[in-house]
């Protein structure tokens, strides 16, 4: 499967491994497109899908659709990137949790926006305010 970036954003390509095609959703190959056009755009040093898994206490755990490189400013950081469709509650309570226990990556939720509301993503920094979409 290949994939197309959005006219925005300079034209990219990518080939997903079919074992990594078969794990992720339509949204999630979406930001994949857009996190890989980011990275030739010098946005980003690189992203991993599903990369890393975090313990939020005794046997509970959680694990980000995206670990990315992330250069703003000049400066490098690791950011963990959550994308949905739509959000429920729990997914939020349980990114929220990981920001508090994890304060060293930058958390993101993503949201997919609807064609008629313009397309693209809606994109949110988790901080210890509520998330609203």
């Amino acid at each position: 499967m290949r994939l197309q970036a959005g006219a925005a954003q300079q034209a990219v390509s990518i080939t997903l491994p079919p074992s990594l095609r078969e794990k992720m959703n339509r949204t999630e190959l979406a930001w994949a497109n857009e996190l890989e056009s980011m990275r030739v755009a010098g946005v980003n040093l690189g992203w991993r899908f599903e990369a890393v898994r975090l313990r939020l206490g005794g046997t509970a755990f959680y694990t980000p659709d995206f670990l990315v490189v992330a250069v703003i400013g000049g400066h490098t950081y690791m950011e963990l990137h959550e994308v949905k469709g739509f959000w429920r509650e729990a997914a939020l309570v349980r990114i929220k949790t990981a920001a508090s226990a994890y304060p060293w990556f930058r958390f993101k939720v993503i949201r997919k926006k609807r064609k008629k509301d313009g397309g693209g993503f809606d994109v949110q920094t988790v901080d210890s305010r509520p998330l609203s979409f």
